[in-house]
């Protein structure tokens, strides 16, 4: 973990309200797994809490951020222009464990929202290993698509979209309980309540990682205001990726 200006190389919005940041500098070095977050620092005084955004994926010195404009720090995000600075804290936390899987397996990848984001990297990696990859994206209604066409290229898509605008109608939720339950492993990311299904839905498979959503204020583990009120376990240090049996939701 290092502090770091990072130097903004492209800052756009992709979809409603979803924008794509990419981010240059020492910090990308360290990234070990797909899923870690860095927690960026937006240059205004009455904002004093630092906020966690995902890494979606990286490449050599450059990370690349999505991030969904929900607050008054991520309005601020949006005006930063090619050659601006962020301040940024990373990389931080565990990501998905996929170094030790077994060969050719399986897998369901499902994610809901901005919860999308973290997970390309993740199907990057694991379509370069050659599994074989079922991919869930679930967003609000076709104005917030995004990467579609990215994770198109990684394996198979099933999209839902609340409005049924896109894609099945319904939510994530609905979507997976058209699919197979013979996944050797399951990834995911979103909103609790989407988790808390997913988790309950496959609690028979062992290899189901889960990416938690939450506000933090430290984001290394120090405040305990991420606590996942179960065995102690902090999101920002622990996770924000657990094993599903890891956490109560």
């Amino acid at each position: 973990m290092q502090q770091e200006m990072m130097t903004v190389i492209n800052n756009k919005e992709i979809a409603h309200g979803i924008y794509e940041m990419i981010l240059e500098g020492k910090i990308t070095k360290d990234i070990k797994e797909p899923g870690q977050f860095i927690h960026v620092k937006v240059d205004d005084e009455s904002m004093l809490l630092r906020r966690p955004i995902s890494i979606s994926h990286h490449h050599n010195n450059q990370l690349t951020i999505l991030y969904k404009t929900v607050g008054k720090g991520t309005q601020a995000m949006t005006k930063l222009q090619t050659n601006n600075v962020l301040d940024v804290l990373g990389p931080l936390g565990n990501g998905f464990k996929i170094t030790d899987i077994p060969k050719n397996q399986k897998i369901l990848i499902a994610g809901a929202g901005i919860g999308i984001a973290p997970l390309y990297e993740l199907a990057k990696q694991l379509s370069q290993q050659n599994h074989t990859l079922d991919i869930v994206l679930s967003y609000t209604g076709k104005d917030e698509v995004y990467y579609l066409e990215e994770f198109k290229k990684l394996g198979t898509v099933y999209i839902s979209t609340d409005d049924g605008t896109l894609g099945m109608r319904g939510y994530s939720e609905d979507l997976i309980k058209t699919l197979p339950k013979d996944y050797d492993s399951v990834y995911a990311c979103g909103p609790e309540i989407v988790l808390k299904f997913i988790q309950k839905h496959f609690k028979s498979i062992k290899n189901l990682y889960l990416s938690l959503e939450q506000r933090m204020a430290c984001g290394f583990g120090a405040c305990y205001a991420c606590d996942t009120k179960k065995k102690n376990k902090r999101i920002c240090k622990d996770g924000p990726v657990f094993n599903a049996k890891e956490v109560a939701l």
